[in-house]
């Protein structure tokens, strides 16, 4: 995390000193762009490390397990989507000497929040949805190739949907949950329109979880739960943050 953020503002500061007129006017927007693409990359491939790693503890119970991979991920995600924020709030005035073309670096910020948050959309249409759905056509044509489809059994038909994940399907979508509240929570100030944004996002990723359950996800058996468990401490967290 720490090498793409310097590496993001390594770039940040060679197209502002660029000789190329383009890039010199509108390197703060490239920025934005830039930076909250690598936010949501990031997030993806250390889920992926994060769930390795706990496998590789061997915890005893899954509780102990669900518990140490959320801490995980609330940990490193944290830095991951706040850090450049928490920058450009705090520190990049004293640091760099002034704002990216700006009076005030609150202006930064409200412009780096708002781009986050539309690219945090798209690419939940991109990655949960987009790339799920044809994933799923192209099992299904593997799986009936030369079958007569109106002929299959409830299981049959069970078959040819994805597996669902349990475990990692709710936790991705509670700690996703968590990260848009500290967007919302903690720039509200920056940018007014971040919980409208957020409504909106909230709603579409409804929308495309319950349509993944009914027609794309093997049917998943009820389970009851006391609580959110782990989550609730990330919820008062960022509360604190």
């Amino acid at each position: 995390i720490i090498a793409v953020n310097v590496a993001i503002f390594w770039l940040k500061v060679w197209m502002k000193n660029s000789t190329n007129a383009t890039l010199a006017e509108y390197y703060s927007y490239i920025y934005d762009v830039v930076l909250s693409v690598a936010i949501s990359v990031v997030g993806v491939f250390y889920t992926g490390v994060a769930e390795g790693l706990t496998h590789a503890e061997n915890h005893r119970t899954d509780t102990e397990h669900n518990d140490s991979l959320i801490f995980k991920l609330f940990f490193v995600q944290f830095i991951n989507a706040y850090a450049s924020l928490y920058y450009t709030a705090f520190a990049m005035k004293q640091l760099e000497g002034g704002c990216d073309g700006y009076l005030r670096c609150m202006d930064d910020l409200c412009y780096l929040v708002a781009t986050i948050l539309v690219e945090r959309l798209a690419f939940t249409f991109l990655y949960d949805n987009l790339i799920p759905r044809l994933n799923a056509w192209k099992r299904y044509q593997e799986e009936t190739a030369g079958a007569d489809v109106s002929k299959f059994t409830e299981a049959e038909s069970q078959y040819i949907l994805d597996p669902y994940d349990e475990a990692m399907e709710m936790i991705n979508r509670f700690m996703d949950q968590v990260i848009m509240f500290g967007y919302m929570v903690l720039f509200v100030t920056a940018f007014p329109m971040g919980p409208l944004i957020g409504y909106f996002s909230n709603v579409y990723q409804i929308n495309q979880f319950g349509y993944s359950l009914l027609y794309r996800k093997q049917r998943n058996p009820p389970k009851l739960a006391q609580d959110i468990g782990s989550f609730q401490g990330c919820f008062e967290n960022i509360s604190k943050a």
